[in-house]
């Protein structure tokens, strides 16, 4: 901050907002339920046994399927959506390689981007750890 200088005419100078004067703002604390849960250790005994008894009940709702068959409605859904299981697989499939095949391209993108930024920067006379963080991309 410029000493001496009024936050309005420091303002204007910098052709920016106001400077703000305050100290970061405080992190936000969570409730002290969450605040425990969170810092329990992921293989506690404790977490596990809740993340077993979580895929028991998945596992339950899941055998429960079964009784629809006998209803007159959900008997048929059922058999057909068991049917389709395999189109629903194979459309997964294809939409993960499509998918793949678009991240791979704008990181190919991005990446070329970033090393022509990189580039043109260390030879105007950039410092090097300088120009390695620049994105290539402005905002």
């Amino acid at each position: 901050m410029v000493v001496g200088v009024n936050r309005v005419v420091a303002g204007a100078l910098s052709a920016c907002r106001p400077i703000i004067t305050s100290t970061n703002p405080p992190i936000p604390t969570l409730p002290p339920k969450l605040q425990e849960a969170y810092d329990l250790d992921p293989y506690d005994p404790e977490v596990v046994a809740e993340a077993l008894f979580g895929i028991a009940i998945m596992v339950t709702f899941l055998r429960l399927l079964n009784l629809l068959l006998v209803s007159d409605v959900f008997g048929p859904l059922r058999i057909s959506l068991g049917a389709m299981t395999n189109d629903f697989a194979k459309f997964f499939g294809v939409f993960l390689i499509i998918w793949f095949s678009f991240a791979v391209g704008l990181h190919q993108t991005f990446y070329s981007a970033g090393v022509a930024t990189n580039r043109q920067c260390v030879s105007e006379g950039g410092d090097p750890d300088v120009c390695a963080e620049l994105t290539g991309f402005s905002s």
